[in-house]
């Protein structure tokens, strides 16, 4: 996955995704629309969160996209199952580490981002 650092993204939030990087030649509105969705939803707070928060959309969009490229295989599509699956797999964990998290802060953890970080397949 490509990461901006330091930049801002969509308004107030920052973000390590690029839509310009991630989307290649498909929809970057609809992929920005998609971070700034995910963003007000669940407001992270510090660089593991969004961090996590990048992971979720990074795999949401990859669902998207897969089932997509699935549907115009048409018979051929089963070999996109397991990525599907694994993609599926790896929204769910950060979606559950991400509410654990935000539940759950460590004040002044040493935990980084590249601790916390979910490994998308």
């Amino acid at each position: 996955m490509a990461r901006v650092t330091g930049k801002r993204r969509e308004g107030a939030f920052k973000t390590g995704l690029d839509p310009d990087v991630e989307t290649q030649s498909e929809d970057r509105a609809a992929f920005r629309e998609l971070i700034a969705q995910y963003y007000q939803r669940f407001h992270p707070n510090g660089p593991a969160e969004r961090c996590l928060l990048d992971d979720l959309i990074y795999c949401d969009w990859s669902i998207r996209r897969f089932q997509r490229l699935q549907a115009e295989a048409g018979n051929q599509g089963l070999e996109w199952y397991s990525l599907l699956a694994s993609k599926a797999a790896a929204y769910e964990s950060a979606l559950k580490t991400l509410r654990d998290y935000q539940a759950n802060p460590i004040p002044g953890s040493a935990l980084s981002t590249d601790t916390l970080k979910v490994t998308i397949h």
